[in-house]
């Protein structure tokens, strides 16, 4: 009974499911198309991570 009174409460959300469904589309677009600077980036910044803890070490 509870499960589906639950159902019952998310059917009337349906258009912010709709809206959320929306949202992780242009996401995924947008991660596709970016998705190689943000590995670059990634690794940069683990590069720069990795080199202040070796400056640090050595001070």
């Amino acid at each position: 009974m509870q499960a589906w009174q639950a159902l019952q409460a998310l059917a009337g959300h349906h258009e912010d499911f709709r809206d959320l469904l929306a949202a992780d589309a242009v996401d995924e677009h947008t991660a596709g198309s970016w998705g190689v600077h943000y590995g670059q980036a990634l690794q940069l910044a683990r590069d720069l991570d990795a080199d202040l803890e070796a400056y640090a070490r050595r001070s």
